[in-house]
């Protein structure tokens, strides 16, 4: 539920929660996974939005992640979940992965 005194956004765009990739500058050829809530353009944007960070060996598809992108979709906020590097959709193999990969 909305704060008290809060204007609650309604409406989302057709595009809702599309998976998209990102890659970070830093990081060329890795491509990370995600899913993004928005509103529409012309909805009103005064209340914070949820960042879902998955647990170690988890990713954007589990319950939890796709719980808290609903929940940001009834509450009328935006949402974002994804997929660390060699997790889910995500680029790379968790067990190929090292420390400085994390690091970076």
């Amino acid at each position: 539920r909305a704060a008290a005194g809060m204007k609650r956004k309604a409406r989302f765009s057709a595009a809702d929660a599309a998976v998209r990739c990102l890659e970070p500058p830093a990081r060329p050829g890795v491509q990370l996974a995600y899913e993004h809530v928005l509103c529409d353009a012309d909805a009103q944007h005064e209340l914070p939005g949820l960042l879902f960070c998955n647990g170690l060996q988890s990713s954007r598809s589990s319950g939890k992640a796709q719980l808290v992108l609903q929940l940001a979709r009834d509450q009328g906020l935006e949402g974002a979940i994804f997929d660390y590097q060699g997790h889910g959709a995500s680029s790379g193999t968790f067990a190929a992965l090292g420390l400085s990969d994390w690091i970076q």
